[in-house]
């Protein structure tokens, strides 16, 4: 990418605050990009759809609200499991804000790992940077949910992220999304280059910006491809051609060989096709690109580069969209269902026998057989209906009487259990991650695998309790907010300590809301309630009551 234009800052804007998400004002008109959209997506023939990954990378020149719901669209337009956008240039708060809805408008399962959220030690104003850098991945929840761990690079200034993802038979995926930076003489220039140099000398580390990352990066490849059933997928912004088609980085055909990586496109079309435009008729190179380990089981189908109108005054990159087959097949896209164990009756109850037995008679009674041309399809899905009625009656027969129980604390039943799920985690994940109360202690290469497996329980406990209202299950699952299931389950590898503190952190948190004097409360709330409205009713007066049931009774 060229040089950016320095802008001056607007007057007034106080990046600090939530609602803020632009420090620049927006460049294009919403209306008329929305009706750009509707032709664009109307008018392409190229979606794909039952492709095992759809991945896209994208320059977007400065993420603002507008731009992403741009985005989100076409990631639903063209099924793309994973969005990989370098060049962000987000605040914390921004990327909160941005990251918030992003996951809304996904659903739950979804991921949205943005590199200025990843802890680190140094202060946001050396890591954020208004003229270039920074990183955003969304992930949707098909392969949301098979992510077993990421990292992002030890800068904190967004040179690369990765995450791992777990398919079908034991296949391992790790897509890294890099932005290598373009080098500049002047270091007094407030850019990326400079301030990655400026991060190596305060950490004593040699070289230049770009061999320290892209030796990060064949490290981590490396490693990662030396376990059994891996393959690396590398996206991002390289500034730099495989053919001489523009960039300012050479050699990168002699790194892509020994990062063991290969492009999906031949030389040909690497040279006549560009992904960096200067304005809507004047390409400028083919810099952006999507790599993977050839030979690992994944199979390059196609590659799409967007040239419509549409992202003309949205990012001078246009975004490269990959398809590829794994042959381990592709995930499952729907969600997993709720293992059943079957109702045993009683045998020695001939009462629950009968029962049995008389409701099932009475269910048969009005059956037809499937006929003798059924296909095996239909007689499967037969004999999955048979299966169900049967442990449908038997659970009807044996299922008994709800107890009361002291367990569902009165006023607070569904947030108590939530509450208790969630500090019932993160206590299993503290223990074993030090080894107390006679957990064996996790080894480091287990630690994210845990982890995932302890928020799965309380995700799934949480998910059983049925709500009166269709968001009460996410909300109970972000009591703490941008704390929930998807939180812990892309935290970046850190040092037990730091781990055991995070936990400590949010069990405190967990304790002063479940605390017995907020419950007694609300309990006496109820109780004043209830008597009040049994004393109306005993003395006639049953509109006061009325409104006390409704809610609208003043004292």
């Amino acid at each position: 990418m060229g040089r950016v234009r320095k802008r001056q800052p607007k007057k007034g804007v106080q990046l600090k605050t939530p609602a803020v998400v632009t420090v620049e004002p927006e460049r294009t008109d919403p209306e008329g990009t929305a009706a750009l959209l509707t032709a664009f997506l109307q008018g392409s023939t190229e979606r794909q759809e039952g492709h095992d990954m759809v991945l896209v990378t994208l320059n977007i020149a400065q993420l603002t609200a507008h731009k992403l719901t741009i985005l989100l669209h076409y990631m639903t337009a063209y099924n793309v499991d994973i969005l990989c956008l370098q060049d962000v240039r987000l605040t914390i708060a921004q990327a909160k804000f941005l990251k918030k809805r992003a996951l809304a408008h996904m659903g739950t399962g979804s991921i949205a790992k943005a590199s200025i959220l990843a802890p680190h030690p140094d202060s946001e104003s050396l890591r954020h940077n208004n003229r270039v850098g920074g990183q955003l991945i969304l992930v949707q929840p098909r392969w949301g949910r098979r992510c077993t761990s990421s990292w992002a690079d030890d800068s904190g200034l967004g040179l690369a992220a990765g995450l791992t993802f777990s398919a079908t038979s034991q296949r391992q995926v790790q897509v890294i999304n890099t932005y290598w930076p373009i080098p500049n003489q002047d270091l007094e220039m407030d850019t990326l280059w400079s301030r990655v140099t400026a991060w190596m000398a305060r950490n004593r580390k040699h070289g230049s910006p770009l061999t320290h990352l892209q030796n990060l990066i064949k490290c981590k490849l490396h490693a990662f491809l030396a376990q059994p059933s891996t393959v690396n997928i590398l996206v991002g912004d390289l500034n730099a051609s495989l053919v001489g088609n523009g960039g300012t980085h050479r050699q990168l055909e002699e790194w892509t060989q020994e990062a063991i990586l290969c492009s999906g496109l031949s030389r040909h079309e690497e040279g006549t096709t560009y992904t960096r435009w200067s304005g809507p008729a004047n390409p400028t190179g083919h810099i952006d690109h999507v790599l993977y380990s050839p030979g690992r089981g994944a199979e390059h189908m196609g590659t799409f580069i967007h040239e419509e109108p549409l992202w003309y005054d949205i990012t001078d990159h246009r975004p490269v969209r990959t398809i590829f087959k794994l042959d381990t097949g592709a995930v499952n896209s729907t969600p997993v269902k709720e293992v059943v164990y079957p109702a045993d009756l009683d045998m020695k109850d001939d009462d629950q026998l009968d029962q049995y037995y008389d409701r099932l008679t009475e269910t048969w009674a009005d059956y037809t057989p499937v006929d003798d041309e059924a296909t095996a399809e239909e007689i499967s899905q037969e004999l999955l209906h048979i299966s169900q009625v049967m442990y449908d009656t038997a659970r009807a027969v044996t299922k008994k009487p709800r107890t009361k129980t002291k367990k569902r604390k009165d006023g607070w039943s569904p947030a108590y259990i939530a509450m208790k799920a969630q500090l019932t985690a993160l206590t299993e994940i503290k223990r074993c991650l030090q080894g107390e109360k006679h957990r064996p202690k996790w080894h480091n290469t287990y630690v994210s695998v845990g982890i995932r497996r302890e928020i799965d329980k309380w995700e799934c406990m949480v998910r059983a309790m049925k709500g009166e209202e269709p968001d009460e299950t996410e909300r109970l699952l972000n009591i703490i907010p941008n704390h929930g299931p998807s939180y812990w389950r892309t935290l970046p590898a850190m040092q037990t300590p730091a781990m055991v503190k995070l936990c400590d952190e949010d069990m405190t948190k967990l304790l002063s809301l479940m605390h017995g004097r907020q419950r007694s409360e609300l309990r006496s709330s109820i109780s004043a309630a209830t008597a009040l409205r049994e004393r109306l009713l005993q003395e006639g007066k049953l509109g006061r009551v009325i409104k006390s049931i409704l809610g609208t009774e003043t004292n």
